[in-house]
């Protein structure tokens, strides 16, 4: 196809020919547009999406359910993590029933860990929760 190649963002190199070649390191998951462009017929392009997913594990997803008297904690991240594993920082606010680890390890070349916790009320849900891996945070609040 003889076309004119857009990166939106401009991440990476793609060739004249359409093969794209990402960066050798990420810090962020991104989302990348590729656009193709016809040179000969103005009104053909096609365009696609690409997920780059960042080179050390950054937090995808934390998940809680709780079914009294034990609470289930799901921490998610993008890419499994390093062979030594990576600590998940937890903050759960004070007034929360919950007996909790102030971080958990998860294992090198593993990218989702479910723990449990005690619930010590059986109505209970966690009022503010922030997990961190490294420099990356999602903070929930309920």
């Amino acid at each position: 196809m003889n076309a004119r190649w857009t990166l939106v963002p401009e991440i990476g190199t793609i060739s004249q020919s359409g093969v794209y070649l990402a960066p050798a390191t990420m810090k962020f998951a991104t989302l990348l547009t590729i656009i193709a462009n016809s040179r000969s017929k103005a009104d053909d392009s096609a365009a696609t999406s690409v997920l780059l997913m960042p080179s050390t594990p950054e937090l995808l997803d934390f998940a809680f359910s709780s079914q009294h008297p034990v609470a289930l904690f799901t921490v998610r991240l993008s890419t499994p993590a390093p062979a030594g594993g990576v600590d998940v920082e937890l903050g759960v606010a004070p007034n929360t029933a919950l007996l909790l680890p102030s971080s958990w390890h998860v294992p090198g070349r593993v990218h989702e860990r479910r723990s449990p916790a005690h619930a010590v009320a059986t109505q209970m849900r966690p009022a503010a929760l922030l997990v961190r891996v490294g420099e990356n945070s999602l903070h929930r609040g309920t």
